[in-house]
């Protein structure tokens, strides 16, 4: 098809140009190899190395020097046990919906979880654990499912990692808190209309409410297990007073206790409270950060270290001008980590709770990760042979998401939402960034790990589930729950990408469990009056197979274009003439140079566009083209989420298995043009 402009540009040539010359420049250094005669553990030792430094260049900035002893050996076996423990995947395995975008999200040591939503909504949901499904089977309708399950032994039998347990509209307005008591058996809601609920979360049922004579602005459970009273800790967002409530007999309305004379000088915006040493720390809007003890107002507890404010690091904040956002106590309440920011800084701190007294402190502010993305880009470029552990952003994505941060900074009410979360040892801090979330290791410093980089969603707010590891691999020992900016859904990170736990036929990780609206129904029942077409597919090629699940349902006709010239044997021997790591491998060209190939009816024909199909996750099967309704045979598998493709390709399946084929495909070495410098070609195509 001489004079037919390229089909192999995945419109990278005009929105991702940045990312497609960074992949050619990457892509030309990568037939650099070592020397022959180098021996296996020296280059082990270099790929350890250089990995090491991939990573501590993208850490965060310390001003505290790490102790030479805890860079043992031990230290550092020690801090691996203690990542098994804990997520691990690159991809979120699976979201759930509400009606409205999710804005708090909660977990309890009871096993349960709690989300709310901007319209008032309040979802309970209970973690699948092992114990929790050794008392369902005494049930009666789980022993009806566990008979059905044994008349087919093929039926998946694992449940997923959350159950919906109860809905309530708790509230007419946004929520503006949502917290737990330390024993997990108490939640408290406020909404700005002057209301508060109280919920027995054992019983997921509430049991009281109140409508203060002030607008709420912060509440918080400030009482152990040990103690008789359930006191609520709520601040008036008009003055600088802290109101304590007995949750329990919250209907009495009266306060318990008034804290107006501990040093406030405006309205406390964070209150957290630490079991162990009966200690609540509370900071306000004019930064300043108070030590108090609920059930002794006029003394600190014994353990404190200091008898005066002059005496510890509590006013950093007010020396650089910093409003706090987050404050999070570890699990041992000996450390805590405060997050403050201005228009020109961003930092964290990690407090000595006792001392009062900064330990370390990091770097957060944008033109930070603006720097170190422009770093690893280059230490990418010159290291290109060894597969990172991070996924690094293109250019394109990465300006998106810095204009997404800024107008985030805006809406000081959904930024106030960022949170910290502690692992259960203390070592790890969990928090959202633009890069994704971070995961980062206190001892040294270092990142050990961003997840959902390459996802098409800013996270927000985060809640971490850590139990014991369980011997029964089916169920999630621990789970990273997230909300999203603007987004209706919260989001699961396992130790599981999405493909692992999903059968061939089962692969779509955002579930649907609300009511569909009105467009989706008639799109649902145009869908059943379309032919029925073949759904899956298994693409046979020299490195091995790769299955498809096709959607017939949402692109008939991309997909029965695909589909006859497969029977037809027309991708036979088409070789994989573009390949660019970390975006995409493309095929479907006879003439092997992007240039050639045609539909089944030879001519171009549109593009079909659905709203429930994204680029919104990697192993996307999508057309390739040369601009609008300019289709022919050629197509792509995507590496990442790609959503700036979204309505400009026609995406018509997902890779259900096969994905370490993909993988393999894509780790090939591959000439400046992008094409691979060994021949891998397609043997056949099977339709089922």
């Amino acid at each position: 098809m001489s004079g037919k402009s390229h089909r192999d540009n995945v419109d990278v040539d005009s929105e991702v140009g940045d990312r497609d010359r960074h992949r050619r420049t990457v892509q030309s250094d990568r037939g650099r190899s070592s020397s022959p005669t180098t021996s296996k553990r020296v280059r082990r030792n270099n790929e350890e190395h250089v990995e090491k430094e991939l990573i501590n260049e993208i850490s965060s900035n310390s001003n505290i020097e790490i102790n030479r002893k805890e860079k043992s050996e031990g230290s550092t076996q020690l801090d691996n046990i203690y990542a098994s423990l804990l997520p691990s995947s690159d991809y979120y395995e699976r979201s759930y919906m509400h009606r409205d975008i999710v804005t708090h999200i909660i977990v309890t040591i009871t096993d349960f979880l709690i989300t709310g939503s901007q319209d008032g909504h309040i979802k309970f949901w209970r973690i699948i654990t092992p114990d929790y499904i050794k008392q369902q089977q005494t049930a009666t309708s789980y022993q009806t499912a566990r008979s059905n399950e044994e008349k087919d032994p093929h039926m998946n039998t694992v449940p997923g990692p959350i159950e919906f347990v109860k809905h309530f509209r708790a509230h007419l307005g946004p929520i503006l808190t949502l917290c737990v008591n330390s024993s997990g058996t108490l939640l408290c809601s406020s909404c700005n209309d002057r209301t508060v609920k109280m919920f027995d979360v054992l019983a997921f049922d509430m049991i009281t409410m109140v409508k203060l004579d002030f607008v709420p602005l912060m509440c918080s459970f400030v009482h152990s297990s040990r103690q008789a009273l359930s006191t609520l800790a709520v601040s008036d967002s008009q003055s600088s007073s802290i109101y304590l409530y007995d949750g329990r007999t919250l209907n009495i309305k009266e306060p318990i206790g008034i804290i107006s004379k501990i040093g406030h000088a405006s309205s406390v915006s964070i209150i957290s409270y630490c079991p162990k040493y009966d200690l609540a720390i509370s900071c306000d809007q004019s930064s300043i950060i108070n030590y108090w003890s609920p059930n002794d107002l006029q003394n600190l507890p014994s353990e404190i270290l200091f008898k005066s404010k002059l005496d510890t690091d509590l006013f950093e904040l007010i020396k650089h001008k910093l409003i706090p956002v987050a404050l999070e106590f570890n699990s041992s309440g000996e450390q805590f980590a405060l997050i403050g920011k201005s228009t020109t800084q961003r930092k964290l701190f990690l407090f000595d709770t006792l001392k009062g007294k900064i330990i370390k402190r990091f770097d957060e502010h944008l033109d930070v990760y603006k720097q170190l993305h422009e770093r690893l880009q280059t230490k990418q470029q010159e290291n290109e042979e060894k597969k990172s552990k991070l996924n690094l952003l293109n250019n394109v994505e990465y300006s998106r998401r810095l204009t997404i941060e800024k107008d985030l900074e805006k809406h000081e009410s959904i930024y106030s939402l960022i949170n910290l979360q502690f692992d259960s040892s203390g070592t790890f801090l969990f928090y959202s960034t633009l890069y994704g979330i971070k995961m980062l290791n206190l001892r040294t410093n270092a990142i050990k790990h961003f997840f959902g980089t390459t996802e098409n969603a800013r996270f927000i707010r985060l809640a971490l589930y850590q139990t014991q590891k369980s011997a029964d691999q089916d169920y999630n020992p621990t789970i990273l729950f997230t909300t999203a900016y603007k987004k209706n859904r919260f989001y699961l990170f396992t130790r599981n990408n999405p493909q692992d736990s999903r059968s061939e036929h089962d692969n779509d990780r955002d579930v649907y469990n609300e009511k569909p609206s009105r467009e989706e129904i008639l799109t649902a029942t145009e869908e059943q009056a379309l032919s029925s077409l073949s759904q899956s597919a298994i693409i046979h090629t020299t490195y091995g197979d790769i299955h498809l699940r096709l959607f017939p349902e949402y692109v008939p006709k991309t997909c029965e274009n695909f589909i006859q010239h497969s029977k037809q044997s027309y991708y036979n021997n088409c070789i994989f003439h573009r390949v660019i790591k970390q975006f995409m491998i493309q095929t479907g060209d006879p003439l092997g140079n992007g240039t050639g190939g045609q539909s089944i009816w030879g001519k171009d024909f549109e593009d079909e566009f659905h709203p429930q199909l994204k680029h919104d996750r990697p192993y996307t099967l999508s057309m390739a083209n040369a601009g609008p309704n300019t289709n022919g045979s050629q197509f792509f598998i995507t590496l990442v989420p790609c959503p700036w493709l979204d309505n400009k390709h026609t995406i018509f399946g997902r890779v259900s298995k096969g994905m370490d084929v993909v993988e393999k495909i894509a780790l090939t070495k591959t000439d400046r043009h992008d094409k691979p410098l060994d021949e891998i070609k397609i043997i056949s195509i099977s339709i089922k």
